[in-house]
């Protein structure tokens, strides 16, 4: 159950505190005047209370008005500023995303530059949602997640903003922009605690569990996370979880990003191509996200949980991108993350290739032929080929070549084998299945084997 709302504002009080500032209500806002300014403009632009000139005046010790230096600090209690109400604008939705309004009874397919209100509610099938608010923070919403909200204000023209989002259900993470002053406030309330911000980026998860818990992970900066039953400080790379009913537990340090297996290519040419990583010991699972960058935000295009430590890239369109990648402990917690960036241009769908061997000799000396189909658009291919014998064991070598075909010496015998991948650039993509040429020696064949292909070569001469 969410406190009544009473307790709820205690405990926003008390979440403020951890911040070590004071109340909005007792703030004030300072505003520096500039050259052109005037106490009547000021009034125009922020004050909503009546005589303001004269109030500003005498709060503030001006006795001449209209001769106030430029640089002059003014002192503006909060409670005299205008406060308006503010929008959220939609910047980008991917797949099933719906819109409740409190005047509709069923929702609506939410679309891009949608105006959300106090009230609104966004739900999330398999889709995502990125919205900006009034300060240009960001909220990504994603799938299996119910977002209400329940405060969106503007003060005037001053740039603080008071946000009130509610996650019912689901997953979001927030770039929170740093406050323009002591009125502003950013928070995130779930059934079972509140998370409140002074810019920062985090990540919240609201369980729909009996009793409702709540997990918060910090990427950069402070959130103080508390309920009715107390508070907590969290700093960046930790986490904690939230019981409702209970006070939120200690901070935990969140799981090391994943390190990547080789040097990633900064242009990705062909497709299907796999990203792969090392495992962590701690990780349960891993989050795979991709993020189409942009001029003004990043759009969350794909996400999904693995317990593979290895990412295929399907399909992606031209464009920029961030793969992040980050390890999940058996707990739920997500941890630090690792960021690919890549250009992918004008990708060639690449089916992975497999080499033909034909055993040959040439001046005396044996060898096997590979060749394999020639991929357009390939610089060049890795192969890596390896040698079973008696006298040596097994031998493993990796080369590079133009053509498509290449001539592997044999120096005595047994199992030779082969597998190829092309290359695009610094872009290795899959190895096609591995094939395999066996160089038998005569004399060391059973005799049965023998006496099988004589008859058959008999059978075959009848």
């Amino acid at each position: 159950m969410i406190a009544p709302m009473l307790k709820i504002k205690r405990l926003l009080l008390a979440l403020v505190l951890l911040f070590g500032a004071q109340s909005a209500m007792a703030e004030e806002w300072i505003y520096t005047f500039r050259p052109g300014d005037t106490l009547w403009d000021l009034c125009a632009k922020y004050i909503a209370a009546p005589n303001c000139w004269q109030k500003i005046a005498e709060r503030n010790q001006v006795e001449k008005p209209k001769q106030i230096k430029p640089g002059t600090r003014l002192y503006l209690p909060i409670s005299w500023l205008k406060i308006l109400p503010a929008s959220v604008k939609v910047l980008s939705t991917r797949g099933d995303v719906k819109l409740l309004r409190p005047e509709q009874e069923e929702p609506t397919l939410l679309e891009k530059n949608a105006k959300i209100l106090v009230g609104d509610q966004i739900l999330t099938g398999e889709g995502t949602a990125t919205l900006q608010f009034a300060d240009e923070s960001i909220l990504i919403i994603t799938p299996g997640s119910e977002v209400s909200f329940d405060t969106l204000s503007l003060y005037g023209e001053s740039g603080m903003v008071d946000t009130r989002v509610r996650l019912n259900r689901g997953r979001a993470k927030a770039k929170v922009k740093p406050v323009q002053g002591p009125a502003s406030r950013y928070e995130i309330l779930t059934p079972a605690a509140v998370a409140a911000v002074r810019g920062t980026e985090f990540r919240v998860v609201s369980e729909a569990t009996d009793p409702p818990a709540m997990r918060t992970e910090v990427l950069e900066g402070n959130v103080a996370v508390g309920n009715d039953s107390g508070e907590q400080a969290l700093q960046a790379g930790f986490a904690l979880k939230a019981v409702s009913g209970e006070k939120p537990a200690e901070p935990i340090k969140l799981l090391e990003p994943p390190v990547f297996v080789s040097e990633l290519p900064e242009e990705i040419r062909a497709l299907p191509w796999s990203l792969e990583w090392l495992p962590i010991e701690a990780a349960d699972s891993y989050r795979v996200q991709v993020y189409e960058k942009g001029f003004f935000f990043d759009d969350l295009v794909k996400e999904l949980q693995t317990k593979s430590v290895k990412y295929s890239v399907n399909q992606l369109e031209d464009g920029r991108y961030d793969i992040l990648i980050r390890a999940i402990d058996k707990n739920g917690f997500e941890g630090l993350e690792a960021k690919y960036t890549a250009n992918v241009t004008k990708p060639t769908a690449v089916k992975p290739v497999a080499a033909t061997g034909k055993l040959k000799t040439v001046d005396g000396k044996q060898q096997i032929a590979w060749q394999w189909p020639a991929v357009e658009g390939a610089d060049k291919y890795k192969l890596v080929l390896s040698a079973d014998t008696k006298s040596e064991g097994s031998k493993k070598t990796e080369i590079e070549v133009i053509e498509n075909h290449f001539e592997q010496g044999v120096s005595e015998y047994g199992k030779y084998t082969i597998k190829v991948a092309p290359i695009f650039g610094e872009q290795l993509l899959a190895y096609g299945d591995t094939e395999s040429v066996i160089v038998r020696n005569e004399e060391d064949e059973p005799l049965w084997i023998k006496v099988l292909v004589g008859a058959i070569f008999i059978f075959v001469m009848l």
